[in-house]
This record gives C-alpha cells, sequence and structure tokens, in this order.
C-alpha cells in the first residue's frame, strides 16, 4: 500500500495534488506548526500573466498547530470570488466553497482539495494524521509510525525532502521510498485550479496520469 501526507494547503498545486493521485491512502497532514508564509493559507494564481497570492486571513497565534488555526473574518471570501470570475470566468462548482462557513482553516483546506480531487477524478481515501495514535516528535520517525500503523509498504515524498530525508531509516522498516518530482508549466508553480479553470480538467487528469503511471514505472510499483 502506497502512503503519503502532506500539510492541508489552501487551492494546493498540481505537484501536491500529483502525490495523492500517486498514493493508495493520502493523509492531511493537520497536527503540526503553521508555517507562516507557506501554502497553508495562500496559494497563486495568473493575473495579466503575472503571479498573484490569493490569501486567506487567519488569526494564527505562536506555536500553533495547523488544525488549530482559526480563519480571521469573512470578507476574503468575496474578494477571492470576485477575483476568481475576473480572471477566469465561469468557477463552476468552485464557487460553491466560498459559500460555506469556515471557522477552522483545516477545514477549508480540505474542501478545497477534496473539490480538486473530485474535479480530476481522484478516489484516493484521505485521513487526517491528527485521528492517528502516532505521535512521535521526531519528523522522520513520526512518518515512518504512520506508515507502520497504517501498514504503508511505500511512502511518497516531496523531492525536495531528499536534502535531509534519512533513507535509511525507511530501508530498515522494509518501506519503499518514492521521490514525487512534478515540474509545473509555470515557475514558480500556480495552483492547480489555473489548470482546471484554463486548459480543463480532461487535460489536467491526462497530465496527471502520465506523471504518475511514470512515477510508478519507475520504482516497479502497482
Amino acid at each position: 500500500m502506497i502512503l503519503t501526507m502532506h500539510q492541508p494547503e489552501y487551492l494546493p498545486y498540481l505537484g501536491h495534488v500529483a502525490k495523492i493521485a500517486l498514493a493508495d491512502l493520502y493523509v492531511f497532514y493537520d497536527d503540526v506548526r503553521f508555517e507562516k508564509g507557506g501554502f497553508q493559507n495562500r496559494n497563486r494564481i495568473l493575473i495579466n500573466a503575472r503571479w498573484n497570492w490569493l490569501t486567506v486571513p487567519v488569526a494564527q497565534k505562536y506555536h500553533q498547530n495547523i488544525n488549530d488555526v482559526r480563519i480571521s473574518g469573512s470578507y476574503w471570501k468575496n474578494n477571492h470570488l470576485k477575483t476568481l470570475k475576473q480572471v477566469y470566468g465561469d468557477i463552476g462548482t468552485l464557487q460553491d466553497i466560498y459559500e460555506r462557513d469556515y471557522d477552522l482553516l483545516v477545514d477549508l483546506n480540505i474542501s478545497t482539495t477534496a473539490w480538486i480531487m473530485r474535479e480530476l477524478g481522484i478516489t484516493t481515501p484521505t485521513l487526517r494524521s491528527s485521528q492517528l495514535k502516532s505521535k512521535d516528535e521526531d519528523k522522520i520517525q513520526r512518518v515512518i509510525s504512520i506508515c507502520k500503523e497504517l501498514k504503508a509498504t511505500a511512502f511518497v515524498s516531496g523531492i525536495g525532502a531528499k536534502t535531509y530525508i534519512n533513507e535509511s531509516m525507511f530501508n530498515n522498516e522494509q518501506i519503499v521510498l518514492i521521490y514525487n518530482k512534478w515540474i509545473d508549466q509555470h515557475d514558480p508553480p500556480l495552483s492547480t485550479i489555473h489548470y482546471l479553470l484554463t486548459l480543463g480538467k480532461k487535460t489536467v487528469a491526462r497530465m496527471l496520469k502520465k506523471h504518475v503511471d511514470s512515477v510508478r514505472r519507475a520504482y516497479a510499483v502497482e
């Protein structure tokens, strides 16, 4: 069983979504520290050929976990909705997300990820790390503990982790380590919604399938 995990992000980019598509089970890594200036409450879209942030305001406290971070106000929803419609025109059922009320950032992020998964036909089951027993303080050891708890035989990591991840720890537990290297069409990468709303979901789904098939062949996993 192939497992992957990632901090819940707002309107995640395609590399994040590719990890989900590669896996048999996806864990929202929600009980770790909120990263100020990261992608947990913002992401990029393209406006007039220049990337711009869509940012969700948060009332974040020092050393707060992602699943405890509260959204500050609701005015941002109309702003985001107006911007998306101006840039992309018809945004379809994505509009439904902005018509709901959210208190916690994690619930909004999971909703945006679930919407992207539905649009792309990704049926990977999901869990939250806060629901699991494994609570190791060491980051890598916790990943391995979660793999063991969920009986995973392989773990998908972003290519960026290769610089610090201790591969021998995975080898010792006979867990295959798979690196997901996604090369976005834009630099810096844009939110998946940019591609869904410009290229269409069939084209994006084909892009993902080609990537997933290539990675699985490279690592000889099914």
